[in-house]
């Protein structure tokens, strides 16, 4: 199965506090022939995810490195679309579907890809519903 998960679904399998159960099982789950697909735009949000945690005293430093080294062991292909055409596509997106552009990357990855949507956001689940994306 192909899959393009957001940063604030697989945050919710991460940050203790913020642990839901679907999340957890969701990424227990993959398979090998499974395939985990982000866009460029994900790493730059994990990272600010993580390091809003910081701050805000929520992970230690070595936790947040221990982490990202977990990292190494989800098949994650880092998507390297860009340029004009693709991003009028998300502005269309984006305005269609009251979408940030952020999240409008997410919906037009998983609509190229045909794949399924991890996402917490309530517009980008409904917006890739409307569009017949299955969402986890």
């Amino acid at each position: 199965m192909v899959y393009v998960i957001d940063a604030s679904f697989f945050a919710a399998s991460i940050l203790p506090d913020e642990q839901k159960e679907y999340a957890l099982q969701f990424f227990s789950s993959i398979g090998e022939d499974d395939t985990l697909y982000v866009p460029h735009l994900w790493w730059y949000e994990l990272g600010n995810i993580l390091k809003k945690a910081l701050v805000r005293k929520r992970l230690e430093y070595s936790e947040a490195l221990v982490m990202v080294s977990h990292l190494t062991t989800l098949k994650i292909s880092t998507d390297s679309e860009y340029g004009s055409v693709y991003t009028g596509t998300l502005l269309r997106l984006a305005r269609d579907y009251d979408l940030t552009v952020y999240d409008a990357v997410y919906l037009e990855l998983a609509l190229r890809m045909g794949a399924v949507l991890g996402t917490l956001d309530g517009n980008l689940k409904a917006a890739a519903r409307k569009h017949g994306v299955e969402v986890v």
